[in-house]
C-alpha cells in the first residue's frame, strides 16, 4: 500500500513491511521515517476521521 496525503506527506508500505505503516515526508526522501504497528495507526486513523478536517 503507498498513497500521498495532503501536505507533502507519504504512507508506504510493501511485503517486508506489510505489518507495519510507515511514515515519511515525500519533500526530505532522505529524513526520518515514522513507523506504526497496525493498532496504533488504526486508531491515529479512527482520531482523524472524528475530528475532521483541520484548518
Amino acid at each position: 500500500m503507498s498513497g500521498q496525503v495532503r501536505g507533502g506527506l507519504s504512507l508506504g508500505g510493501g511485503r517486508r513491511c506489510s505489518r507495519l505503516a510507515r511514515l515519511r515526508d515525500t519533500k526530505d526522501r532522505e529524513g526520518a521515517t515514522l513507523t506504526f504497528r497496525p493498532a496504533a495507526w488504526q486508531s491515529f486513523v479512527n482520531l482523524a476521521k472524528e475530528i475532521g478536517t483541520v484548518g
